[in-house]
């Protein structure tokens, strides 16, 4: 059966893509193939490393200025005994001891879920345990555990996960360093009944428009407890979403600065039939009420967008063109009329003037009349738009309040990525999924959905007439010349996006132009993963 679906799977992909088609997904393979051994190898020095450490991570707990009780929400209904206990076991099992469980049972049915859970609160009187008179679903089991709530933080468990021995410790000291925090979020995994661990989420630090296409925080999540006193705890009616819609409301009661991320593993997802984790679309009424809490988000702080479903159940996120906009398209390298064509006729933008600009490099100096709420999209004369909502797709986002600069995706004649954000270490700047394929999801899925990045690709990207005027001195040089520019926007406080909705062929000449990487000043970039290469761009794990 295996084998008549692997034949199906190279068919469909020679009629839709040929033998590029082929290729691209045999590299997929093996790159995937790469990174399971690699988090294989990068496991077994982990686990090593935190087993030596435990005493010592006791004493240094005990030995921190400040000991903030962490309440443990955990809403439970009718889960096997085994992972119920090794849910339980995980929390009992921390390095830091001041913690509180906060457990909601659902109206289980099963006789075993009571029995086990007043044993734990006998044995342990860090657990608190209410027993609900009538099933609620699990907002409003959330909502019960939370009013048990005693700790000044409240993180978030489901009652079939596991936490790393070592978690709380890290969020304490994240506390520590940094006392006025609102919330903390970790990296995360999953793990099967076997206790296998595998599908290492690796995620940059805060990312709003990653946080908009996905639940970034979602597991190890943890809140000030006032703040989700404060905004009425968890919503009934978003069921499977219930964990977004709360972040979604919490961010919009602080200031996204007091956001901080532990770039460590210390939540285990379980993932067994039926479950998201497993399978995306599990659930596919929690990924439209996802988009429903998106909605309401916009519509609380006024913000007009468009709302919609993406690949792997993720969402897109898309802002209409102000009124009266003035859009210009320059494309660079371009010798005649001829050249801006093909960008002319795919364009869904009917107003948009299109100037032909001779030389492939450009400065701000070089354009002249650069009004206060234009937008500028630079594109190479070496490429062909994908698509014809690409204007759109840029200009709104450069148009958007917040946003200093917004890239597109660029593609081979392959099928592979060639440029799109860029990712800094090891003094290297280098485009992340570079000769990845164009459909693969790359890290946290951000080689397909809507992310910030600390810089984008001057192949194809839009930016606002007053950042231009107020920047002018900054000169674009070639594919990496706008590097400073977004570094610059983004220290700041712009976000710099980089959108795969807006996509591009490359020529033969322009992807001889495009690196992997090259040198590059040190630059701290909060948007690479720690513990991920970026040498090459391929955003591997770092083992």
């Amino acid at each position: 059966m295996r084998f008549f679906r692997k034949l199906q799977t190279i068919a469909r992909i020679l009629e839709n893509e040929g033998l590029p088609g082929i290729r691209m997904h045999l590299r997929l393979l093996r790159l995937n193939g790469a990174m399971r051994r690699r988090y294989r190898r990068w496991l077994r020095s982990e686990n090593s490393t935190v087993d030596l450490n435990r005493d010592p991570m006791i004493r240094a707990a005990r030995a921190l200025s400040h000991r903030p009780l962490i309440s443990v929400l955990l809403p439970v209904y009718n889960i096997d005994e085994p992972l119920l206990r090794k849910c339980i076991d995980s929390v009992r099992g921390q390095s830091y001891e001041n913690w509180q469980l906060c457990i909601a049972d659902d109206f289980s049915p099963s006789p075993h879920v009571r029995r086990i859970l007043e044993e734990y609160a006998k044995i342990d009187s860090r657990i608190n345990v209410i027993f609900r008179a009538e099933n609620g679903h699990i907002s409003a089991a959330s909502n019960s555990a939370l009013e048990l709530a005693k700790g000044e933080f409240t993180a978030l468990l489901d009652h079939d996960d596991q936490l790393s021995s070592d978690a709380f410790f890290w969020i304490a000291r994240e506390i520590e360093s940094a006392p006025d925090v609102a919330m903390i979020y970790s990296d995360e995994d999953k793990i099967d009944r076997a206790e296998r661990r595998f599908d290492p989420a690796f995620k940059p630090d805060w990312s709003r428009d990653l946080f908009y296409s996905l639940n970034l925080v979602t597991h190890l999540s943890v809140f000030r407890t006032s703040v989700l006193r404060q905004i009425g705890g968890f919503r009934l009616g978003l069921e499977g979403s219930q964990d977004y819609d709360l972040a979604l409301r919490f961010l919009e009661q602080i200031d996204e600065r007091k956001i901080r991320h532990v770039p460590r593993i210390l939540y285990h997802w379980r993932a067994i039939s039926g479950s998201v984790a497993l399978d995306g679309g599990e659930k596919p009424y929690a990924h439209e009420n996802a988009r429903r809490a998106l909605r309401s988000h916009f519509e609380r702080l006024g913000v007009a967008v468009e709302v919609s479903g993406t690949v792997n159940c993720l969402h897109r996120v898309r802002y209409p063109l102000p009124e009266n906009v003035r859009i210009r398209v320059i494309v660079a390298g371009a010798e005649s009329e001829r050249e801006i064509k093909a960008f002319r006729q795919t364009s869904d933008v009917q107003s948009a003037e299109f100037l032909a600009f001779k030389q492939s490099t450009w400065s701000p100096d070089d354009i002249n009349d650069v009004g206060q709420d234009d937008v500028f999209c630079f594109v190479n004369a070496g490429l062909m738009p994908i698509g014809t909502s690409w204007l759109s797709e840029l200009a709104g986002f450069a148009a958007t309040p917040g946003i200093g600069c917004a890239g597109a995706k660029i593609v081979g004649s392959a099928g592979e990525t060639l440029a799109g954000g860029i990712v800094f270490g090891s003094g290297r700047a280098a485009m992340a999924h570079f000769g990845y394929p164009a459909n693969a999801d790359g890290n946290m899925f951000r080689n397909k959905v809507i992310s910030n990045f600390s810089a984008v690709s001057a192949a194809a990207f839009a930016i606002r007439g007053d950042l231009l005027r107020q920047f002018r001195r900054m000169e674009l040089l070639d594919l990496y010349g706008i590097v400073d520019l977004c570094l610059t926007l983004r220290d700041f406080g712009y976000r710099i996006v980089h959108t795969p909705n807006a996509i591009f062929l490359a020529d033969k000449r322009l992807r001889r132009q495009i690196k992997r990487y090259r040198p590059f000043r040190a630059v701290e970039d909060p948007f690479a993963n720690p513990n991920l290469e970026v040498s090459d761009g391929t955003m591997f794990i770092d083992a």
